[in-house]
């Protein structure tokens, strides 16, 4: 309790105080991730058993499974910065492999900064769970983070879903489609399908970053987007609105370069609108509409005696053609 007590002494005089409370809100918050996942599994499901030690990094794995790919430098190095001024604060989550194996479920960032830090021994977690529970605290765990880019958590979501009703990836996606329809359109479920709909929405309350009608709307096209857009997404560079925007040009070098001028100036959603839209070919006027703005100015045209003329020499040209 001292030790704790000098360390919070310490962060409140200090600039490092916001991030200190940011890592402790953090490991409160990964501590009630176990409790949500619970509260997806079938009734019966035995508690987690769980014990803490100190282990040597080089023994920890890093988990394959691992949404989130892409992480901000800058902040990586305050928090690296931040252990070696006054050590790892918290534990991580992992799962044992062997006797002296363990494999990382949750806190990547911490484990990136730990060895940055040149840490040797961090304090983990030990949880006893099985891939599939492993997977879905993974999931959890990132889903919850609230810098998490919009991309991975797409991803993460689609994930989730394809583990917890035992569906692959592309399944999930034509069921959340066939879930909007049904809706929206009252078209009729099958059980199977209505069992599913309510386990959908069951998970995405319980994650809460975004309900499943939005999520159906505006992030599943989000992946369809061109790869320089989504990586431009992965890492923070760009926001979700500038980027849908940017990508309805077709021509892919305007495209480019509007994507660049846009992170380097940080222009505005409405800079970037009116860009796309000086970058769009004038559409022809169509021979109708042509011909009706002709007839329109021929009572002004025909006071002038030689312009009438030459009018009606095109008129007659008009006759015989439309004859042929």
């Amino acid at each position: 309790m001292m030790a704790r007590a000098r360390t919070a002494d310490y962060f409140s005089m200090s600039n490092q105080s916001i991030e200190l409370e940011a890592a402790q809100e953090r490991i409160a918050q990964l501590e009630t991730l176990n409790a949500q996942l619970q509260s997806m599994l079938t009734e019966g499901t035995p508690p987690t058993e769980q014990q803490t030690l100190n282990v040597p990094i080089d023994q920890i794995d890093r988990y394959p499974e691992q949404v989130r790919q892409w992480f901000d430098p800058t902040e990586q190095e305050k928090l690296t910065q931040l252990i070696q001024q006054v050590g790892f604060i918290g534990r991580i989550w992992v799962r044992r492999l062997s006797s002296d194996r363990y494999q990382l479920i949750a806190g990547e960032r911490r484990l990136r900064s730990a060895i940055s830090a040149g840490l040797t021994h961090i304090p983990v977690e030990v949880l006893d769970v099985d891939d599939e529970t492993a997977l879905m605290l993974s999931l959890l765990e990132n889903l919850n983070r609230v810098d998490l880019n919009p991309v991975e958590e797409t991803e993460g979501m689609l994930r989730l879903l394809a583990s917890r009703l035992n569906y692959e990836v592309s399944e999930v996606k034509s069921l959340l489609y066939r879930m909007k329809n049904h809706y929206e359109r009252g078209e009729e479920a099958t059980p199977s399908e209505a069992e599913a709909f309510a386990m959908i929405t069951k998970i995405f309350d319980m994650v809460g970053r975004v309900n499943w009608q939005s999520f159906i709307t505006m992030r599943l096209r989000l992946l369809n987007l061109p790869s320089e857009i989504l990586v431009a997404l992965q890492q923070g560079k760009l926001e979700y609105t500038k980027a849908t925007v940017i990508a309805r040009i077709k021509d892919e070098d305007s495209r480019i370069q509007l994507l660049n001028d846009s992170i380097a100036f940080n222009l505005s959603l409405s800079e970037i609108k009116d860009r796309v839209r000086a970058l769009r070919p004038e559409k022809p006027i169509s021979l109708r509409d042509e011909l009706k703005q002709i007839v329109k100015v021929f009572p002004k045209q025909l006071n002038d005696p030689r312009k009438a003329r030459r009018i009606q020499k095109l008129v007659e040209e008009l006759r015989v053609a439309i004859a042929e």
